[in-house]
């Protein structure tokens, strides 16, 4: 009996360690975001993903251009802001890789390959809503505001549990 009260403290002491890391890190990446000084940051961000996404749209044949953060053609634009630039997940992936325990090397590891998955995912759901808006504007919504999020959130557990899984094995 005293060995498993042991272990029911110690789960405690990991679950609390892990969820005040998971949410502090989550509050920083909010409150820094919210500031001033990184707005230029977040539209050189949501400019990139711009960029990105009128590349990949040209390279399937669509003619479109580019200016700053917005993506048009000659019948349709969208604009891509704070979050249509993919931070959020990439966030939500690194405060929980932070609060796991694991090496340095292995969490490092796991934040920069997730977040480059994550970012081109995102690059493809911004391509994906252009398209949407562009030939079947009645569903846009539907998909910017809840499908696509949606698997957004379902892409950023997997990464984690998978590299959770990788992270354990070592």
């Amino acid at each position: 009996m005293k060995g498993i009260t042991n272990i029911i403290k110690k789960i405690d002491k990991e679950f609390i360690k892990f969820v005040s890391i998971f949410l502090g890190t989550l509050a920083l990446y909010y409150i820094t975001i919210s500031l001033k000084a990184t707005s230029n940051l977040i539209d050189a961000i949501s400019n990139f993903t711009a960029s990105k996404a009128t590349y990949i749209l040209e390279l399937f044949g669509v003619s479109v251009n580019h200016y700053s953060s917005v993506i048009f053609s000659s019948d349709y634009s969208i604009k891509v802001g704070f979050g249509c630039e993919g931070t959020e997940p990439v966030a939500l992936l690194l405060s929980a890789i932070l609060a796991s325990k694991s090496n340095i090397k292995s969490k490092v590891l796991g934040i920069s390959l997730g977040s480059i998955v994550l970012l081109t995912l995102n690059d493809l759901r911004v391509v994906a809503l252009f398209l949407i808006g562009k030939n079947h504007n009645d569903y846009f919504d539907l998909m910017h505001n809840d499908i696509l999020p949606f698997i957004s959130v379902i892409f950023t557990l997997s990464i984690y549990l998978i590299w959770l899984k990788l992270a354990r094995k070592k």
